[in-house]
């Protein structure tokens, strides 16, 4: 019994340390990037709970309907979300020790050819209230909408985060990556897509999901480092449970007053295991 419970254990720690890491890298041509822009962060429309950020949001529930009118206004804004973590992302990149430098967007957005690239999004109607809400739950319309930090563009959530690619391949996104690298003079651009992006409970005592305690923020986000030509230089893959930030969860709602604190601890997390990743592959021995 003991010999198969460790096999067991085993495997379930092998299948987590597979979840991370680059699923493309191409080492030579990353050696000539010295200045990097993060042009696109894309993540869900809402920030919501979810038990494991890797998996889609789970089906409708009577209970879940009832509740949904007051759960909406402890519901993060993906926009909101983005933004922040695009700027403590930026700040923590930069001391990872990584080859390159990542410019900051106080830098991006004074640049007037780059701004010029922004396409406001079209949003789509919805149903007010409960009915809107139910709706979205049910599978009316898309489940989960990508949206990105105000003034940038954005192109959907990626579909499969297995797959390991953040580039979706829709609207212009490529025109828009190469005109962003030309515009902000770097050599290359990093798109982010954090399908994940969600509430997960740190500390948490709970029973029908709903959950009591400490909230933090979970993601399953994939890393593209595009160059100037639109080639994919490099794809990182990864993903967390849990930041080093906190804040109140009651009945799997956090509190509204405490999320900018969880967002900045995602963006920072987010950057560091990107680098971890990203370092790793670099050291790695060519076969």
């Amino acid at each position: 019994m003991r010999n198969v419970i460790c096999f067991v254990c085993g495997v379930l720690l092998f299948l987590l340390a597979s979840c991370g890491g680059a699923t493309k890298f191409d080492k030579a041509r990353i050696a000539s990037i010295s200045k990097v822009a993060v042009v696109v962060y894309t993540v869900p429309d809402k920030i919501e709970y979810k038990e494991d950020p890797k998996e889609e949001k789970g089906g409708l529930s009577l209970q879940a309907v009832a509740k949904a009118v007051a759960k909406d206004l402890a519901t993060g804004k993906g926009e909101e979300a983005a933004t922040i973590s695009l700027e403590a992302f930026i700040n923590t990149i930069n001391q990872q020790g990584l080859p390159f430098e990542v410019i900051s967007k106080k830098e991006m957005m004074s640049n007037s050819e780059f701004t010029k690239l922004y396409i406001p999004p079209v949003k789509e109607e919805k149903p007010a209230g409960v009915a809107g809400m139910a709706m979205g739950m049910l599978g009316g319309g898309a489940s989960i909408t990508g949206v990105g930090p105000v003034n940038l563009n954005a192109y959907g959530l990626q579909d499969n985060w297995w797959e390991g690619q953040a580039l979706t391949g829709g609207g212009n996104e490529m025109e828009y990556i190469k005109s962003a690298i030309e515009a902000l003079n770097v050599d290359a651009a990093l798109v982010i897509n954090d399908r994940g992006y969600s509430f997960s409970c740190k500390a948490c005592v709970g029973a029908g999901g709903v959950m009591n305690g400490n909230a933090s923020t979970g993601s399953a986000f994939i890393v593209s480092l595009v160059a100037k030509d639109g080639a994919v230089l490099a794809n990182i893959r990864q993903w967390f449970g849990s930041t080093s930030g906190g804040a109140a969860m009651v009945s799997s709602m956090v509190n509204p007053l405490q999320h900018t604190g969880l967002y900045q601890a995602h963006g920072e997390k987010t950057a560091m295991l990107f680098a971890e990743e990203f370092k790793a592959a670099l050291t790695k021995e060519d076969k």
